[in-house]
């Protein structure tokens, strides 16, 4: 299968990742299926080229709604990132923001899964499918880098949900700028987590509601002292 791929020859690649997916399917092997799906969904998506189809497009995604799935059950969250920035990249091609936000959602959900780190001398973790022994600073970082990426997903979903048309959902997207905010300031990105307490401000002007305006106002005004960007 990978010789195929390299020689690009997409058809002759996929039906070999097929062949040997089916395989590891059938032995529970969900790490090694994944990412078999992956490759199959990249094959799809070179052998329709440049402005693929829809029905394409629904293919190569629906290749990676799988591998993720099979990611999630091994608990091997780095590819459930990479899978899931895959399937949102196809998504946001195709103007599928209903599908991109739904995907960037089911990612929090499955990344909320992750268990934080235990214990001051170490702790374990999954990655590719086995169990590892980790020194707590490695397994604070591997905690930062996936609230990042919660952050990265919630932002995405709230930026999805307001360029919605006909009628964009403000209310959805206010929520998730709020959330993205948060997870930002959990990992010390304020920066970001302005950005987003502010989005969600524009979402609410208008509408009267003064506390919680005044709320994120003092939200904004904090972590813009703690970056330096508000003088004290």
């Amino acid at each position: 299968a990978d010789i195929m791929f390299l020689l690009r020859h997409w058809d002759q690649a996929l039906s070999y990742y097929k062949l040997v997916g089916s395989e590891y399917h059938r032995q529970h092997a969900y790490v090694q299926f994944g990412s078999v799906m992956e490759m199959a969904s990249y094959c799809i998506r070179s052998r329709g080229g440049v402005g693929s189809s829809a029905a394409t497009n629904r293919e190569a995604a629906d290749s990676l709604r799988e591998a993720i799935d099979s990611f999630v059950e091994s608990e091997a969250w780095v590819l459930v990132i990479r899978a899931t920035c895959q399937l949102i990249t196809i998504c946001l091609a195709a103007n599928a923001l209903e599908s991109a936000s739904g995907a960037a959602l089911k990612a929090v959900t499955a990344l909320r899964r992750v268990r934080s780190p235990e214990g001051a001398s170490g702790s374990n973790l999954s990655a590719g499918g086995q169990s590892i022994s980790v020194e707590r600073n490695d397994a604070d970082h591997m905690r930062v880098v996936v609230d990042v990426a919660k952050g990265v997903f919630l932002e995405l979903a709230a930026v999805c949900f307001q360029l919605m048309s006909p009628r964009p959902r403000q209310r959805k997207a206010m929520i998730y700028s709020y959330f993205a905010g948060e997870n930002y300031a959990g990992t010390g990105l304020r920066k970001h987590a302005v950005r987003c307490f502010q989005s969600c401000m524009s979402h609410i002007g208008g509408q009267g509601w003064t506390a919680v305006e005044n709320n994120l106002n003092w939200i904004i005004a904090l972590e813009e002292r703690k970056t330096g960007d508000l003088e004290a």
